[in-house]
């Protein structure tokens, strides 16, 4: 069986809303074989969400997987897939992305990689109607990415070695529709100016390494501001991150994770911000130095052909 591993990612990279996404090293993984009889499948998932998710062809990777073949007219082939699910579900960490992609990848890799990069970005994007995470996805680094006249684009930038972070995973859910429910219909022009001023400044300081220009343009006017009562404890977290050797913090994706940017070998304190989620009386993990990639999904897709793990 051929091993293929997809990158869980942050969307809405501080005032990047639906344009600005970066890429974890922490994976959707899955073991996958091509069985001898068309339509088959046989599929297996451990991990995050094991008790919840069909194995069945009701599951995101196969429905993925089957609108490769759709679009290439071709019937299904059968598919043996065993799924390690290590990115939690509903947290603003691209679940759904990873495993729209990874269901996409594994058709490719079947149909020896008949699909261009853009076909799929565009058949990613078609199923899960932004395009964000699934450029992360895909790429990796450090994303920002839209729609043209119909056609996803985007543009990768490497993220800087000395960039990681620590994320606060809370244990409840906050699905992206519900998050979506509390935006406003229109902003005030002196936020949308100063919004669009943090998302060039975001993009400019990371593709130049500068991550003291990076942590003063983190604010967000667009959607953060509207989603911080859903997200406990963001608001304090901001206002001190800072104090104790942050670059700053923002709501991962549609949250309701949080992210604790951090420069690689400068001192931290988390206590602070464990406090305020006791205060808040949440139940929560920290994963601690986490790095960013530079490589997707499809780069280890490359991989998978070569070396046919």
């Amino acid at each position: 069986m051929k091993l293929l591993r997809v990158p869980a990612t942050s969307a809405n990279v501080g005032p990047g809303f639906d344009t600005l996404a970066l890429a974890f090293e922490w994976f959707l993984e899955c073991y996958f074989t091509k069985l001898p009889e068309n339509g088959m499948l046989e599929m297996k998932i451990e991990g995050f969400g094991k008790k919840d998710i069909p194995a069945t062809k009701e599951n995101i990777i196969y429905k993925a997987y089957a609108r490769v073949f759709e679009y290439k007219d071709i019937e299904p082939y059968g598919l043996k897939i065993n799924i390690n699910n290590n990115v939690p579900i509903a947290r603003g960490m691209g679940s759904s992305s990873s495993a729209i992609v990874m269901g996409i990848l594994v058709a490719n890799s079947l149909l020896n990689n008949i699909l261009t990069q853009d076909e799929l970005l565009q058949l990613s994007y078609e199923l899960e109607g932004h395009t964000d995470n699934i450029t992360a996805a895909l790429l990796g680094g450090f994303i920002t990415s839209g729609v043209i006249n119909g056609q996803v684009k985007a543009v990768k930038f490497n993220i800087p070695d000395n960039l990681i972070c620590n994320l606060i995973v809370p244990e409840y859910e906050l699905p992206t529709v519900e998050a979506r429910k509390v935006l406003p219909s229109e902003i005030s022009f002196k936020d949308a100016v100063q919004n669009n001023i943090n998302t060039a400044m975001i993009v400019s300081s990371l593709s130049k390494g500068d991550l003291k220009l990076f942590a003063q343009f983190l604010t967000d006017y667009l959607s953060q501001p509207y989603r911080a009562p859903l997200v406990k404890g963001i608001t304090k977290i901001q206002e001190i991150a800072k104090e104790h050797g942050f670059l700053g913090a923002c709501i991962s994706g549609a949250g309701p994770t949080i992210i604790l940017f951090a420069e690689k070998s400068k001192p931290t304190d988390l206590e602070p911000i464990k406090k305020i989620l006791k205060d808040e009386k949440i139940n929560f993990t920290i994963y601690k130095d986490i790095n960013f990639i530079n490589y997707g999904g499809l780069d280890l897709l490359s991989k998978v052909r070569l070396n046919n793990c």
